[in-house]
């Protein structure tokens, strides 16, 4: 399944058709990133496309693909608490508040 994405954004970003064999063919990134130029007929020295920044004011940022799938599996089970470690932890010393402190 992620090999198929990875196609599929390669084609999104380089576009370029490369077969879901080519992943397994090329277990680098160089050696993909032959693959792609060879079907692009470039040479192997591809740029990628550029970094854009995001405005930090807003607080929704797209999902990871592990946090939708846990996000999903949450719903499915609203009272599961699989993924929930319950400890009791015990500090020495004095407790610095403002290092805890979320802002």
């Amino acid at each position: 399944m992620r090999a198929t994405q990875v196609v599929s954004r390669l084609q999104k970003t380089f576009g370029v058709e490369l077969p879901l064999r080519s992943l397994f063919e090329a277990p680098t990134v160089a050696a993909l990133a032959e693959k792609i130029a060879a079907a692009n007929g470039q040479a192997p020295a591809l740029q990628p496309p550029p970094i854009t920044a995001v405005s930090r004011r807003e607080n929704r940022f797209p999902l990871s693909f592990a946090q939708q799938r846990l996000w999903f599996l949450q719903q499915l089970e609203l009272d599961d608490a699989a993924y929930n470690v319950p400890m009791a932890v015990r500090l020495n010393g004095l407790l610095d508040l403002a290092a805890l402190s979320t802002r």
